[in-house]
């Protein structure tokens, strides 16, 4: 079950990605230019938005081909889903806090908690229990 919950977390992982490349840099910069931004800046922060999507769509696909892995028996891919897990739940804690504590981050808080349920009871990845 608990791999189950991985390949979930990286599938969400993926439709975020997605939902934020495809969506929110489109909306952000028509934004920007709605508040005529040197275009310069914009450029720049399209370069970090859009990386930023590529990295979780990256993350996503890792999680979910290490889940499928765990459900196979195989423990290899356990490192980079508890690396990913931590990643989201470190960036959503701390962004969720710094940003005054804005319900948008916890998105990256429920993904980390669902890609760590592969460890968080310390048992191997692919029991079956």
């Amino acid at each position: 079950m608990r791999n189950i919950v991985v390949i979930v977390a990286g599938i969400l992982m993926l439709l975020a990605s997605l939902a934020h490349g495809l969506l929110g840099w489109p909306f952000l910069r028509a934004e920007l230019v709605k508040e005529h931004a040197n275009p310069d800046l914009v450029s720049g922060l399209a370069a970090g938005w859009l990386w930023g999507s590529a990295c979780m769509l990256t993350s996503g696909a890792i999680v979910t081909i290490s889940g499928i892995q765990m459900r196979r028996g195989s423990n290899s891919g356990t490192l980079a889903v508890r690396a990913i897990a931590v990643c989201f739940l470190g960036f959503g804690l701390l962004a969720f806090v710094l940003e005054g504590f804005d319900p948008h981050f916890l998105i990256f808080v429920v993904l980390g908690l669902l890609a760590a349920a592969s460890f968080l009871d310390g048992r191997p990845a692919n029991a079956t229990q």
